[in-house]
């Protein structure tokens, strides 16, 4: 076919309008591919990773790209892993003839204990053909392992390969494997990363709670991050970048915590609420970081009516607002000193002398009253799993048990009627749904019900009377909030103390 032929054929379609139309079709066709084909608008420079403007060339680039360069040499840049020691193992799931699987640093390890208890870390590719010595290896000769594959043999110590089966030859230098410093510290194995192959740097302390065992495994919680490695104790001290950056946690920095602080700071909190304050400490009670750390709250010091003010805040900060009765028993005044109050009780007039049980408080009032009838014990049972403010090693209730046992076996108070008010058990209750009491008391060994437990606090309480037989401890579950309730345990406590005087003076 000539070019004549085919301008000839082709002449019906060569017509102006034809010829836009095909223009038109190709221009949309090249607007479609370049709208949906990624465009790569950087420019970089080989391995080094550092981008320089269009208008940069000749010899400013040549020493733009010679700086660049020299800062990436290795010392200048953080290493993929920090430097230091690594744990890698638990010492009980290695037992000694047996070899393990070790993913760490990015590397297949293997990890080895010889029969002599010592533990040994090496690369666990085998180099002759790569097979994986962790699976399937075996630990011979005390301290070797054996390849799977074609059973060459390596020293755990030194890596090096001293058997090859089917060779009488020389054993090639190139033929061992990669040691890794390793240590077996307070039941665990570490092993030791440096970026530029140093030895070990530093030695990680001994727990002697730990090696000797006096601090028993009880179990552990593991999370795995998608996040590296050093990012995680870097953010757990930086707070501050995470509560101004990323909002986690109880972010102090929003206006309503500011409003809130900036009250308390100025010495106004005591001054009736305004709408932006109620509105503040309404939100700042709402936030999610907030409730999170409400919900652990008996690892810190919280007043246990917070909740319930804080919840009835719209109420509480009307301008006409009057405390219920609810409110008034839910307000918590520490007692300092010595208050005394007289009421009377089916015509008999008795006067309470209410005294702090804080330690600074106690040698104010212990030895003053040897002439008591009764005395009225109060412990709060909720707080069997908080520690004193005074003291944050010693548990509250711990040291309620103690208080109770001194003043029980005093010398002042031996003719005086001992009652034991167990109070707060609905916060006890409502405790005991996120976990038993054997936490803190491994002996406990009950249902974790409340009958159970609130019968072992009561027994606790019991026994630290040394002298059973000549003086009984009269002991009431209570709760405070619960005026019906109070006010029958009341009148049980009053018969009690009545019966007792009328038999003293030997008129019952």
């Amino acid at each position: 076919m000539d070019v004549a032929f085919l301008l000839a054929r082709l002449e019906p379609f060569l017509t102006v309008q034809n010829v836009l139309v095909a223009l038109f079709v190709g221009l949309l066709f090249w607007l479609y591919k370049w709208a949906t084909t990624p465009l790569n608008r950087i420019k970089r420079l080989g391995d080094v990773g550092y981008h320089f403007p269009d208008n940069v060339s000749g010899k400013q680039r040549a020493q733009l790209i010679r700086r660049a360069q020299k800062l990436r040499q290795i010392g200048d840049i953080p290493p993929v892993y920090p430097n230091g020691w690594f744990c890698v193992a638990e010492s009980y799931d290695v037992r000694p003839g047996k070899v393990r699987s070790v993913v760490a640093f990015g590397q297949q390890l293997a990890l080895l204990r010889s029969e002599d208890g010592k533990v040994h870390l090496f690369d666990a590719y085998c180099p002759h053909l790569g097979a994986n010595l962790a699976i399937g290896g075996r630990v011979v000769n005390d301290n070797c392992i054996q390849c799977p594959f074609h059973g060459w043999t390596f020293s755990a110590k030194d890596g090096k390969c001293v058997d090859i089966p089917y060779s009488t030859g020389r054993i090639p230098e190139q033929a061992k494997l990669e040691i890794w410093p390793v240590v077996e510290r307070n039941k665990h194995i570490y092993a030791w990363f440096h970026c530029d192959g140093l030895p070990p740097q530093w030695e990680i302390p001994i727990i002697p709670e730990v090696e000797n065992g006096e601090w028993e495994y009880k179990g552990r919680t593991e999370h795995e991050l998608n996040s590296h490695i050093q990012e995680t104790p870097e953010n757990g001290a930086d707070t501050a970048h995470l509560h101004y950056l990323h909002l986690s946690g109880i972010n102090f920095g929003t206006i309503d915590a500011k409003q809130v602080l900036n009250t308390v700071d100025a010495g106004k909190d005591s001054q009736p609420f305004t709408p932006d304050l109620s509105q503040a400490l309404k939100d700042l009670w709402a936030d999610k970081g907030v409730q999170k750390v409400f919900q652990r709250r008996s690892e810190f010091q919280i007043s246990d009516s917070a909740k319930f003010f804080l919840d009835s805040i719209d109420r509480i900060s009307q301008p006409n607002y009057k405390p219920t009765e609810q409110d008034i028993l839910h307000t918590r005044v520490p007692t300092t000193g010595v208050v005394q109050v007289q009421f009377v009780i089916k015509g008999c007039t008795f006067r309470v002398f209410d005294v702090g049980g804080q330690r600074s408080e106690r040698r104010k009032w212990i030895h003053l009253f040897d002439d008591v009838n009764a005395i009225i014990f109060i412990s709060a049972v909720s707080e069997y799993d908080q520690v004193l403010a005074e003291d944050l090693k010693t548990n509250r209730l711990l040291e309620s048990i103690d208080l109770f046992a001194q003043i029980c076996n005093s010398k002042w108070f031996i003719k005086a009627s001992v009652v034991l008010f167990l109070n707060k058990t609905d916060l006890f209750a409502e405790k005991l749904h996120y976990g038993s009491i054997s936490r803190l008391f491994p002996e406990y060994k009950g249902s974790g019900s409340y009958e159970s437990s609130i019968a072992f606090i009561r027994a606790l309480f019991e026994n630290a009377n040394d002298s059973p037989a000549t003086k009984k401890i009269y002991a009431h579950e209570t709760c405070a909030t619960n005026t019906n309730q109070v006010q029958l345990v009341i009148e049980a406590v009053v018969d009690t103390v009545i019966s007792k005087n009328l038999r003293g003076t030997g008129m019952e």
